[in-house]
């Protein structure tokens, strides 16, 4: 284990994030933001495991958490690859947007998305010869400085010092409840409805609408409701949940390459970013899949608070 953790940390602590002039990354791509940044998030996430393995005693639970930490990386980096090899020959806006992405970086930066590039790069060299030169050349100003970095030299990433807002976004994500428990959500009106007709048939019981209230969602107000119920099945619902996206800066310290981070001499030279989204709170319910009707006729109250 030893042994592979001293030849990752060449591979991965020789990355440098200098704190250039940088382009704004298009606000209209939010999602993609997100998505490409967790590549970057996961390396640096690496790079910290194997700067603490060089000191630490605890050699098994750092083994383990680089292992699960890899495969997540490892994962997210086949997803993207392939993305950028369907769109490369059409040249669509994903592999257009990584490229902006890629650029807004300094050079030695861009490391952390050298492995979602392998593929299409490999790809590229074993053309015929009639095509490679110019799929090279488009390559090449896509992803300037692929496959180098600045040798003699380590890099760990510090702690926040500055967060900038870059806009919201609504995600789907799915949820399942399970039986035998008093549920409470947020829903709209549709979904208020549909519950009540739930309630009629016998799905649910002690329906309870608690409040109504109105919710921003993409600039446009809407009435949603807090309500509670009993429920005796498994019931799977789909939501959507708001995000921040912010762009956090952070510091970067360089030091010497050796072959034993835990004496490096860690030097502050400037900040690198990262794009990351946190949940705000607000989300709501926009369908759901029915529960079977009990065995037995479940108990019926309902208080509706609604005008």
């Amino acid at each position: 284990m030893r042994k592979v953790l001293l030849g990752m940390v060449v591979m991965l602590l020789s990355a440098s994030f200098y704190c250039y002039g940088m382009e704004p990354v298009n606000d209209g791509n939010l999602n993609r933001d997100v998505e490409l940044f967790q590549i970057s998030q996961k390396y640096w996430n690496l790079n910290e495991i194997l700067l603490n393995s060089q000191s630490s005693s605890e050699k098994s639970q750092l083994e383990q958490k680089f292992n699960q930490e890899s495969s997540n990386y490892s994962k997210l980096v086949k997803e993207i690859s392939e993305k950028l090899l369907k769109g490369w020959n059409s040249n669509d806006e994903y592999v257009q947007h990584f490229s902006q992405v890629y650029k807004s970086l300094p050079p030695e930066g861009r490391k952390a998305f050298y492995p979602a590039l392998e593929a299409l790069r490999n790809e590229i060299a074993i053309n015929s010869m009639n095509t490679r030169d110019s799929a090279m050349s488009r390559f090449e100003e896509y992803f300037p400085g692929y496959g180098y970095g600045e040798p003699g030299f380590i890099y760990r990433k510090g702690k926040e010092v500055l967060r900038e807002a870059r806009g919201t976004t609504w995600q789907d994500e799915s949820q399942t409840v399970t039986s035998n428990l008093n549920v409470s959500l947020t829903v709209n009106l549709d979904i208020l409805n549909m519950l009540k007709s739930w309630l009629g048939l016998g799905h649910i019981g002690n329906l309870i609408v608690n409040k109504e209230f109105k919710m921003d969602f993409n600039g446009a107000p809407m009435i949603v409701f807090n309500v509670s119920f009993t429920l005796n099945k498994t019931i799977t619902t789909r939501m959507k949940r708001k995000f921040e996206i912010n762009r956090i800066w952070f510091e970067l310290y360089k030091a010497p390459q050796t072959w034993n981070p835990a004496n490096a001499k860690w030097e502050l030279i400037g900040k690198t970013y990262e794009i990351l989204q946190d949940p705000t709170g607000d989300e709501f319910v926009v369908d759901m899949t029915p529960p079977a009707p009990a065995s037995s006729t479940p108990q019926i109250s309902i208080s509706d608070n609604t005008k």
